[in-house]
């Protein structure tokens, strides 16, 4: 069900330098982590599933300093976040596409941060361009220092907030589309 990688629930999975072209999965078009991922200088380019276009994240995950290019699901078109405990950081989205929720991220956990990174020209058919967060969670998470540039969606243009508790610090919002307004 996974595209090119899975770490298992028992795995620890150590990836850099690396790229991940063209891959298909139901669950992580390129990797699914079920444990412990970090995942570090990585290339998603063109990888599509159901559920986390390149990343299905049900576990720990660190993802940093890497880029995400044209990904297509249905959430989460980069990364979906299935589980508490996931850090993005130094990451670049762009022209990432989600058929439902999350042009870049879905994120139905109530644990993570997403810092220092560039969501540019994604979208989302529905909610959150660039980030959606599911509804009903209580979210603890962190979205701080990042840019948001030409994101689109039906609701919420650059980040779809449904939780509680999240906090959006110190980020920089430009040519935003909300089409439902």
């Amino acid at each position: 069900l996974t595209g090119a990688i899975e770490v298992d629930e028992e795995g620890i999975g150590k990836i850099f330098n690396s790229k991940f072209t063209n891959n298909y999965g139901k669950y992580g078009g390129a990797i699914s982590n079920y444990n412990q991922l970090l995942a570090y200088n990585l290339t998603f380019e063109n990888n599509s599933a159901e559920i986390g276009g390149a990343i299905l994240s049900d576990g720990n995950t660190t993802i940093l300093n890497s880029q995400f290019y044209l990904n297509n699901a249905t959430y989460g078109a980069a990364i979906a976040i299935e589980s508490n405990n996931t850090v993005v950081n130094n990451t670049l989205f762009l022209l990432n596409n989600a058929n439902t929720c999350g042009g870049a991220i879905y994120c139905n956990a109530s644990d993570f941060e997403i810092l220092n990174s560039n969501f540019s020209f994604n979208t989302a058919n529905y909610t959150g361009g660039a980030i959606t967060v599911a509804h009903d969670i209580d979210a603890n998470g962190l979205v701080s220092n990042c840019n948001f540039n030409n994101n689109t969606a039906e609701i919420g243009g650059a980040i779809n907030w449904g939780g509680n508790n999240g906090h959006v610090t110190l980020s920089k919002f430009s040519n935003i589309s909300d089409i439902e307004s």
